[in-house]
This record gives structure tokens, sequence and C-alpha cells, in this order.
């Protein structure tokens, strides 16, 4: 299927994509799109390439899907000489690199790599400058039509507190970011930086968590709010992990746009205070949204490098 998705970027050409369903899906309102609040990041980690005079030549998407952040990723890193998208499937690696192509300079190399995470990076020798995952967290039903929702759980073998750690990471769905953070290690550049965008309902104190068990240093760039789509198969899935004390933040959508400015760059911490009158827990989001009610959730994009060993 063919999309045009130009109204995601500020300016540049028109942008034009062929996707299937193991794609995310193209929304008409463009702050509804990961990507949206994405290009936002990058303007600042561009920023913060600028004040040390870095000029980052190539840019890596791991788990792209239809490769629009890599195009959006070359209207903003406009230096750019190179560019990897990577995903799981072959088919939809192959798909992706040529959606990046037909939308981007011809002076950029494009490259496509099938496998997990940034370990076809690494088997490729390929070190980026900026590396970049959007990668699931979702404990999708009725995936019929949705292969895209997934999460991974790490094996725990740690003691004490990194124990803990590693049981927080399981118990709120983030196994797979600790598995890109891991393998990113070997894929980045020596200036280079690693960035990810994570749906926020967990409690944000486990992204130190995260941090200190991938060995990872990272702070957040920016935080946003997002419409919940597929909101039926979401909550379902989610609300059948509320097991144990554990609970999942979504927010009453209507009410939550009444109360923050959806253009701004927002702190985690604060958004979620902010919004705290409105959050619910996923059995109850499930609920609303049987009631014809919208919710949605806080995303956050986290931006760093490994940490310092001694």
């Amino acid at each position: 299927m063919q999309l045009e998705a130009t109204h995601l970027f500020d300016t540049g050409a028109p942008v034009h994509l062929d996707i299937d369903h193991r794609m995310y899906s193209i929304k008409a309102h463009a702050p509804e799109n990961w990507v949206w609040h994405a290009f936002k990041g990058f303007g600042l980690i561009k920023s913060q390439f600028e004040n040390v005079g870095f000029t980052p030549k190539m840019f890596a998407a791991i788990g792209s899907g239809s490769g629009v952040d890599a195009i959006g990723a070359s209207r903003i890193f406009t230096g750019l000489e190179r560019i990897v998208v990577t995903d799981v499937e072959d088919d939809v690696v192959l798909q992706a690199a040529e959606n990046v192509r037909k939308n981007v300079s011809n002076d950029i190399e494009v490259i496509g790599l099938s496998g997990n995470v940034c370990v076809p990076l690494a088997e490729q020798g390929i070190q980026a400058d900026v590396i970049y995952a959007n990668l699931p967290n979702i404990p999708l039903s009725g995936t019929e039509n949705l292969d895209y929702g997934t999460f991974y759980r790490i094996d725990q073998h740690k003691v004490d507190s990194e124990a803990q750690e590693e049981a927080d990471i399981n118990r709120y769905l983030l196994g797979l970011q600790y598995k890109y953070l891991e393998s990113v290690k070997s894929a980045l550049s020596e200036d280079g930086v690693a960035t990810f965008m994570i749906g926020g309902r967990f409690p944000l104190e486990v992204l130190d968590e995260l941090a200190r068990a991938s060995g990872f240093q990272y702070d957040e760039l920016l935080a946003g709010f997002k419409l919940q789509t597929e909101a039926v198969n979401v909550t379902d899935g989610y609300a059948q992990w509320e097991v144990d004390g554990t609970e999942f933040d979504f927010y009453d959508y209507d009410q939550a746009l009444e109360m923050i400015n959806m253009d701004a760059i927002h702190r985690g911490e604060e958004l979620k205070s902010r919004l705290h009158g409105t959050r619910v827990n996923a059995s109850t989001a499930r609920t609303l949204v049987d009631g014809g009610r919208r919710v949605g959730h806080t995303l956050h994009m986290m931006c760093g490098r490994p940490a310092a060993t001694s």
C-alpha cells in the first residue's frame, strides 16, 4: 500500500512510502505519529552536535519499519553520507531501504540489514554517529493484523540490586530496550550518540534501573503525549500484565489535551505530574475505550552513550 507522509515534515519534497501491516502505519494527525516527536528530538541532537563542531555522517534506524524515521533524519542531519535501516524480517528491510532511497538525496548511500537490535551493524563492522530505535514494549492481544507488537524478556542471572533492576525491567516489559542498549555499544562511533523512544506507561524511575543494568548513561531529550492507537488490543494486553501490584499508566486523552501544549517540549516527570488527575491504569483504560473514550500515554526520547568504565 502506498501512503504519503509529507505532513510529518516541516519542509522538503513530498514523501511517499510503500508499507504493509508489519510496519507502523502513518496517522493523519501528525502528533499521533511517533516519528513526529522523534524529529523534534533529532533537532535537539543536531544542536548539541553543532555546539561541539561535530557533523554526523552516518545514521542508523533500528527496527525502522517503513524507513520514515531515516527519511526525517536525512532532512535534519544534512551532512549525512550513509543511512542504515534494520528490521528483523528480510523483506521488511528491503522495502524500508527502498522507501528511504526514493526520498533522500542520491548522494546518500542507503543500506538495509536484517537482524536483532544492533547486531547486524556489529557483524558488518559498521559504527554510526547517530543510532535511533523505537522498539516495541507492547503486549498486544488479538494480533492477527498487528505483527509489530511484541516485547522481550531478559534472562535474570544477577544478584542483589542488579537482580531487582532486571526484575523491574521484565515487569514493565523493557527487555528489548535492554538488549538494544547492550548491543549499541559496539555499533556506535567514538563521538556518536544512541537514542531511543519509549512509551512511558511505567514509573519513570525504571529508566534509571534500565541504564544501570545495561551499562549506559543517558538523559531525557524530551517527553510528549500521544493518542493510544489500536487502543482495544493495547489496553487489553497491558491489563493482562497488571498482576501482583503492577500497574501501567494511561490517561484520559481528551481531558489531558486541555492540560498541555502538544507542540511544547516537556520533561517527563513534570508532564506526568501535570497529567496525574487524568491517569488510569490499563484495566480502567480498557473500560474507557469500550465506552467510546480515547486514551493516551506519555512518550520519552532518551539519548546518551555507554557509561564510562574504570
